[in-house]
């Protein structure tokens, strides 16, 4: 099977893997037909369906952190519809970016988790469900299929469609129709950064490195600059940026090989 076609067969045996759970779960264990599918909490490793006794497990619930949730101690990221004054809204952990919500008939939500490359990966997309008194929960076992590429694979996803059994009421009208998409992507360990900052002249009068695991909080801004240039610099490439505003972006990778972005204040 070429690589297309395994990413579509993928995705299909994903969806029904997830729908069948849905539909068919035992009504003992916390979960019915009429709980709602509200998003993906996405592991970086499988969470079985039993202990480490070989007791079966039961549903794991989430507790809100901020807007999203935490489950037990499971170390994952998620993403979530969530429902504010009568509207569909996306919300995800912070390390799932570029998130993207679409309505019209059919509300999808899609984001991406990056990655270091160089590095094999996977990801289990474990479906969360909401309950009608507004619990939320994912059952282990049930995370569909795993996905993973090697160190020189770039991306990859998970995906399904979902249609509840009741509509989801809105000031939209009767949802009943969704789609959730995550995508894991690769990207260069960043290094070092260096920021240098000119003056009207477009002379450098000042200039700051520090490598990737001693970045600062912050920097001091000098009386006579003009603009501020940071260079990021990865594995045989610099990539230079002209900084707008108060806080320069630079990539972390934490130790799970997730690549979070964080801020450097000017001050």
């Amino acid at each position: 099977m070429n690589k297309k076609g395994y990413w579509a067969a993928l995705s299909l045996v994903l969806m029904i893997s997830l729908l069948t759970g849905c539909r068919l779960a035992d009504k003992e264990k916390g979960q019915t037909s009429e709980d709602l599918l509200i998003g993906f909490f996405v592991t970086l490793d499988y969470i079985g369906s039993e202990d480490e006794h070989g007791r079966e497990r039961g549903p794991i619930y989430g507790k809100e952190k901020g807007d999203t949730y935490q489950f037990e101690d499971l170390k994952g990221y998620g993403m979530y519809f969530k429902m504010y004054d009568d509207a569909v809204s996306g919300v995800s952990d912070g390390e799932i970016r570029e998130l993207k919500i679409t309505g019209g008939d059919q509300f999808s939500l899609e984001g991406t988790l990056y990655v270091e490359s160089g590095k094999k990966h996977s990801m289990y997309a474990n479906a969360v469900y909401q309950t009608s008194d507004g619990k939320v929960y994912l059952m282990p076992g049930q995370t569909g299929c795993s996905a993973e590429f090697d160190e020189e694979g770039d991306a990859l996803y998970q995906d399904m469609k979902y249609e509840s059994s009741e509509g989801f009421k809105t000031k939209h009208g009767e949802l009943k129709k969704f789609s959730y998409k995550i995508n894991m992507k690769s990207a260069p360990n960043l290094q070092k950064i260096v920021i240098k900052q000119f003056d009207k002249g477009d002379n450098v009068i000042s200039t700051t490195a520090m490598n990737a695991d001693s970045i600062r909080k912050q920097v001091k801004k000098l009386k006579n600059t003009s603009y501020i240039m940071v260079e990021y610099y990865t594995k045989g490439r610099v990539e230079r940026k002209i900084c707008e505003g108060d806080t320069i972006e630079y990539s972390h990778t934490k130790k799970d090989g997730v690549i979070i972005i964080k801020d450097i204040t000017i001050v």
